[in-house]
């Protein structure tokens, strides 16, 4: 089936049957990009596009060497300066993996505005190259 909404209320979910809706215009992506770019980012560079207004979610563009999207998590890195479930704008690979991250705050959540601003995140680190504390 091209299209999954043709299945109707043929979807089962939790063991009860659904429907499901599709639409082009109800879910639009925005026009809101942000771009990475820099030597220790190779595979990275290029074009990272808002997935919906106000989210703080960023995904890779055609053209990028890998699958990566930008977002804001709280990071961890045992035997690392990062162990403190710090909040940072990460650069994850391959869904799962994260690549490079960048600090904005530790303790309370950032505000929705801070969370937005990836624009203004200067200091980024590979964490393959963080070393111990």
């Amino acid at each position: 089936i091209d299209d999954p909404a043709l299945c109707d209320t043929n979807w089962i979910v939790n063991g009860a049957q659904q429907s499901l809706t599709t639409s082009n215009t109800t879910c639009q992506l925005t026009d809101d990009y942000v771009c990475v770019q820099g030597s220790s980012f190779d595979g990275f560079n290029g074009e990272y596009r808002m997935a919906h207004e106000g989210v703080s979610l960023w995904l890779g563009e055609q053209g990028l060497d890998l699958d990566a999207y930008l977002t804001v998590t709280q990071i961890n890195i045992p035997s690392t300066m990062f162990t403190n479930d710090e909040w940072a704008f990460a650069l994850v690979e391959n869904q799962t993996e994260l690549y490079a991250f960048c600090v904005i705050g530790n303790g309370d959540s950032p505000s929705d505005q801070d969370r937005l601003e990836v624009y203004t995140c200067h200091d980024w680190y590979i964490k393959d190259n963080v070393t111990d504390n």
